[in-house]
């Protein structure tokens, strides 16, 4: 891509064409103000007309696209892993003493791991609210699932309930955390079907968090329980959130790929320009 093909926003440029905005390295995060577009990054040596670019992922950082890349396909294996595990087949496996108890502690792990690489700051922006929602989501996750250990290797029966109601909060909060950075990448992707995709499968599993969250509260709250009002939502809810993590894994397989697809391209656009700036001695 030539200087020219970029078209920085005229308002960041002053009259002698250097920048007069804090314009920010894609690579690195320094501040490019001052500096005209063909300089280059003193931190880091890459071009500076590689940070004027547009929103779209293949103009930003190939690092930062690598991590996030990388935080989408944890969040994809452990989707997938949960449906697998969990919905149906894992609940009974459990309560049947076939199913190790480290297993999905693990699985959320895992995933809290895959969060917190998918939220990570792109060089040059403020962190967003994401990143402290992911700090706060993350955390929790992991004390729980330290709890969750300690309760099995105690075997205190009696708060087994409580742990298991606690571990399906922070796959709630884990599954929606990365659907809503998925719907932020996907608008910079601009294909309106991975668009809609996020959307739909957003809404999915909104509606069966929801019908399972239903269920457990009428079993609360209830003096007698009421098994036709619990078993009802509960049903819809794990039959529906099965299906919604099936679909998210697709999502986070999705915008994994482009991640992917756009890290290559910014690597190659970056190589290209420094080969073409510093030509190699004859």
């Amino acid at each position: 891509m030539s200087i020219q093909g970029c078209k920085p926003d005229p308002q960041a440029l002053d009259a002698s064409g250097h920048l007069q905005l804090d314009t920010a390295c894609h690579r690195c995060g320094y501040l490019l103000r001052g500096l005209a577009p063909t300089a280059r990054c003193p931190e880091c040596g890459v071009p500076v007309y590689l940070s004027l670019r547009g929103e779209h992922l293949v103009n930003a950082s190939p690092e930062w696209l690598g991590q996030v890349g990388v935080g989408f396909r944890i969040g994809q294996s452990a989707a997938i892993g949960l449906s697998v595990l969990v919905f149906p087949g894992a609940c009974l496996a459990l309560a049947m003493g076939h199913l190790p108890a480290w297993l999905v502690p693990a699985i959320l792990v895992l995933w809290a791991f895959g969060v917190w690489r998918a939220t990570t700051p792109e060089p040059g922006r403020p962190v967003g609210r994401h990143r402290v929602m992911a700090a706060i989501v993350c955390g929790c996750t992991v004390i729980v699932q330290v709890v969750a250990l300690l309760v099995a290797w105690r075997d205190w029966q009696n708060v087994w309930g409580l742990i298991i109601f606690l571990e399906w909060a922070c796959a709630v909060g884990l599954w929606l955390l990365q659907m809503l950075v998925a719907r932020n990448l996907s608008r910079r992707i601009t294909d309106p079907r991975e668009i809609i995709s996020v959307k739909v499968w957003t809404v999915i599993g909104l509606v069966g968090h929801g019908a399972v969250a239903t269920g457990l509260l009428v079993g609360a709250v209830a003096a007698r329980e009421p098994e036709l009002a619990v078993i009802v939502p509960m049903s819809v809810g794990a039959v529906t959130t099965w299906l919604a993590l099936l679909g998210s894994a697709n999502v986070f397989s999705n915008i994994a790929g482009v991640l992917e697809r756009c890290a290559m391209i910014a690597l190659a656009d970056r190589k290209e320009a420094i080969d073409r700036d510093d030509p190699p001695n004859a």
